[in-house]
């Protein structure tokens, strides 16, 4: 099964679009999200990591991920290391969740081998990644089972129907017998469904 990466520029409506997404799935949802504060009287905006799962948001020096400043951002690659354990050993009943890669995470090595393994083990991750260009997020979007949605806030809703068609599409699929799929992969060839 391919995973959902949904790429798109800050304020777009991803992580809208990925609670949207989770609420239809209603599986457990494991992995992180990142949350930026809002400005301090400097103007510097601080960005913290959190287990997806976890209802309390406590923001400290522990998990803050990075800074941005007069728009450029500087993480801490230590911070997002010490979150490797958020994509690791869990359980497969769920959807992974990773919510959002950048690039405050460039330097991080350990934790963007944490996300490359995710991507290689578990059964459905959704990513969030933003519409930048470096290294680790090209092997993010180039990866073998990754799907790419990319967003707008003029396709957003759009693509949520897309998505929506596809997860539901995934679930049927998956149930069918050896010949049903040939069958459908015959009439798909064919352009008759």
């Amino acid at each position: 099964m391919k995973h959902i990466v949904i790429v798109g520029h800050q304020g777009v409506g991803k992580s809208t679009l990925v609670r949207r997404i989770l609420r239809l799935i209603g599986r457990p949802v494991y992995g992180f999200i990142t949350k930026k504060a809002p400005p301090d009287s400097l103007g510097r905006s601080s960005v913290y990591i959190h287990d997806a799962k976890s209802k309390t948001r406590r923001h400290n020096r522990q998990n803050r991920i990075g800074i941005c400043e007069n728009m450029k951002a500087t993480g801490n690659p230590a911070v997002f290391d010490s979150h490797a354990h958020l994509l690791q050993n869990l359980p497969h009943d769920g959807v992974v969740l990773m919510d959002e890669l950048g690039v405050m995470e460039r330097e991080a090595k350990t934790f963007q081998t944490a996300v490359l393994n995710a991507l290689d083990e578990y059964p459905l991750v959704i990513a969030v990644v933003r519409d930048k260009d470096n290294d680790f997020l090209q092997s993010v979007r180039a990866h073998e089972r990754a799907e790419c949605f990319y967003i707008t806030p003029e396709t957003r809703n759009e693509l949520y129907e897309q998505i929506k068609k596809t997860l539901l599409f995934r679930e049927i699929y998956s149930v069918l017998s050896f010949r049903e799929k040939r069958k459908y992969q015959r009439k798909a060839e064919k352009g008759t469904i």
